[in-house]
């Protein structure tokens, strides 16, 4: 790989790999934050955006395990849907991960794989 297909994340300041599809600003399994659509007039940060600029020019780029903390943190981390990202790993990286075998698909489910409800042409992929 070479340097540029790599990104800095704006939580750890760690290298990650860049998700590309033509985002290379995103983290691979990670959240790209464009902060200026987060706020509103009298929150914790304003949405007017400055005549020159986008709402990607403010974005955060977040790691997979920073994003993992951030959710961990929250009371009410099932606000993110469980499948948010594919992981093809022996164990589950995290709580949010989802992966197939055999055209099943399977979650994380307290550390485990677990298959999905199995309704056809919802949680599996067709034979």
């Amino acid at each position: 790989m070479t340097e540029d297909e790599y990104i800095q994340c704006n939580g750890c300041n760690r290298l990650v790999k860049s998700a590309g599809f033509g985002n290379p600003n995103a983290p691979d399994n990670g959240w790209h934050l464009p902060v200026k659509i987060l706020g509103y007039y009298g929150g914790f940060t304003d949405d007017i955006l400055n005549v020159k600029e986008t709402i990607w020019d403010s974005a955060l780029a977040i790691c997979h395990d920073c994003v993992v903390k951030m959710l961990s943190a929250l009371p009410n981390k099932d606000i993110v849907d469980k499948g948010g990202h594919p992981c093809t790993d022996e164990k589950p990286c995290c709580d949010w991960a989802w992966k197939t075998v055999d055209h099943v698909v399977y979650y994380s489910i307290n550390g485990k794989w677990e298959p999905a409800s199995g309704q056809p042409g919802i949680d599996q992929f067709p034979e």
